[in-house]
């Protein structure tokens, strides 16, 4: 493995050895709608343009969707925690 990448793969650890929970679980969600968005065909894999409305609107989309993800796999990790853990 080459000097450069073993710097990135630390840093990258030592980031998200710092990083919450909700915000992990946002930025996956968000890699995962955003990856569906683009294997679909829904819109080409590019740069994000605030200037384009239809841009701005899967934007945004993307964005509640991903929030209400994000709520929803927390709130039954803690309904899961809540009930003891079960395997």
């Amino acid at each position: 493995m080459s000097k450069a990448r073993k710097i990135a793969i630390k840093t990258i650890n030592e980031l998200l050895a710092t990083t919450n929970l909700k915000t992990r679980v946002k930025l996956s969600c968000w890699f995962m709608i955003n990856n569906v968005i683009h294997e679909t065909g829904v819109r080409e894999e590019k740069a994000w343009d605030n200037n384009n409305k239809r841009d701005v609107e899967l934007m945004m989309l993307l964005e509640n969707k991903t929030m209400e993800l994000t709520e929803t796999i927390l709130r039954n990790i803690k309904e899961w925690e809540e009930d003891g853990k079960p395997i």
